[in-house]
């Protein structure tokens, strides 16, 4: 096998059906796989799976062969869409389906021809003559619509190439992280003001905002959100941040992930002194969860705990609800290893550690935001709406042919093809043949 006809054989296995068959049947393998497994184990995993090397193979296979077919369509849709020639030949009369007989040469064809211009058919003005001698049937007339029809198809697949170029932007420049922000606070970016950032993250996006307020309700007070939303300003205006709805900042869609408390800690030394105050930035929701922070230029490790509506059961702080009724904060300070302090503070009283006091004499609410950057969405969107109009173009504007035309025994048809809904077609037919009954005009 030469080279030429190696790459002759590749491409049309690539645009081959064969081809499409194998990447349907091992889709739907890889589906129930994930199905499967996004049952047995944690959702970690799926993602795990879905990045092997296997499923990526999968869907290159699936673009290049969307690719190939595409290619190896257009030649046939401009073949297609060339202006409609009569099917003068026996054979092209007689796929025209639906045949119904005209009784003698009853059909008003001028007006009939009229009523179908009004519809959108090409209609010829005088009927061809016989495409060769071997032609048996001839027609009176014939018209035609919807030449254009499978424009929709390449349409359609187009939506596919867009959604490909969506995924590959999102693959390559897609940035994911998250950030506690207080209310009052300001968020400007910066890669040290977040707290996590997805290890496949892409250079930072460009978001600047400030909180302006956050809005928590809970169901009966337990740990059950019936709302959550923050009010953001930023350059092009203000947003609210829901936990489902995300605010567009700069290039970056942000939602409000999580709930918190960010405490005020003031920090004195053995004389009485502030030394540090700052608002610290704690993930401390719900009621009981511990994180810790360090004063800069002290050894200490500051544990943290906060109870927004605590009660003292069997000598063991307990939370009664998640408003911030009887607030105390929960304290273990440690200098090394070594315990320095432990117990309950309430806000505004001093906890006392190695000649030194740390106070936290108020909080605010703050919220985890997710950050999200997808600069290929607009691609995808883009290639929804693509698909949809070819769709739409296909079903509603699809290739009608009529035929008017005599057999060889001197008797008259009305014929058509359609691509869709033959039957509602073929009662048209007949109600065609019912009106327009009568001698010829």
């Amino acid at each position: 096998m030469t080279r030429a006809s190696a790459w002759t054989t590749i491409r049309a296995f690539a645009g081959s059906r064969n081809l499409s068959v194998f990447v349907l049947v091992m889709s739907i393998t890889y589906v129930l796989i994930l199905a499967v497994f996004g049952v047995l184990v944690d959702d970690r995993w799926l993602d795990i799976i879905a990045g092997l090397y296997p499923f990526r193979l999968l869907y290159a296979l699936f673009f290049l062969n969307l690719i190939a077919l595409g290619i190896g369509w257009v030649p046939v849709v401009r073949q297609r869409c060339q202006r409609a020639e009569p099917p003068e030949r026996a054979e092209n009369l007689g796929r025209l389906e639906h045949a119904t007989q005209v009784p003698g040469t009853g059909l008003r064809v001028e007006d009939l021809k009229r009523y179908l211009r009004r519809r959108g058919f090409q209609v010829p003005s005088a009927a061809a003559a016989p495409a060769s001698d071997t032609a048996r049937h001839a027609s009176v007339f014939y018209a035609s619509r919807g030449r254009f029809s499978l424009v929709g198809n390449l349409l359609f697949h187009a939506g596919f190439l867009l959604l490909l170029a969506g995924a590959a932007t999102n693959a390559l420049y897609r940035f994911e992280g998250s950030a506690i922000v207080a209310e009052g606070d300001s968020f400007r970016g910066a890669k040290e003001e977040y707290r996590t950032i997805a290890d496949s993250a892409a250079a930072l996006p460009e978001v600047d905002f400030d909180v302006e307020k956050i809005s928590a309700e809970f169901w009966q007070g337990r740990l059950f959100f019936t709302g959550l939303e923050a009010q953001l300003l930023h350059r092009g205006g203000r947003d609210i941040a829901e936990l489902s709805s995300a605010a567009r900042v700069g290039d970056a869609d942000i939602t409000i992930s999580g709930f918190g408390y960010a405490p005020l800690a003031v920090l004195k030394d053995g004389s009485g002194e502030i030394v540090a105050r700052a608002r610290v930035r704690l993930n401390i929701f719900p009621a009981g969860s511990e994180d810790y922070f360090y004063v800069p230029g002290y050894p200490h490790k500051i544990h943290v705990s906060f109870y927004p509506d605590h009660a003292q059961v069997d000598g063991k702080i307990v939370n009664r609800s998640m408003n911030p009724v009887n607030p105390v904060y929960f304290l273990r300070i440690l200098r090394g290893r070594l315990p320095v302090f432990t117990g309950a503070v309430k806000p505004g009283a001093w906890a006392e550690f190695d000649g030194m006091s740390i106070s936290f004499p108020s909080f605010v609410q703050s919220g985890d935001f997710h950050i999200v950057r997808n600069p290929g969405h607009p691609f995808i969107w883009t290639a929804f709406i693509v698909m949809g109009l070819g769709l739409a173009w296909r079903l509603l504007f699809y290739r009608k042919e009529i035929a008017l035309w005599q057999d060889d025994a001197g008797r008259t048809w009305l014929s058509g093809r359609f691509d869709y809904y033959p039957k509602l077609n073929a009662g048209w037919l007949a109600s065609l043949a019912e009106n327009f009954k009568g001698e010829s005009a």
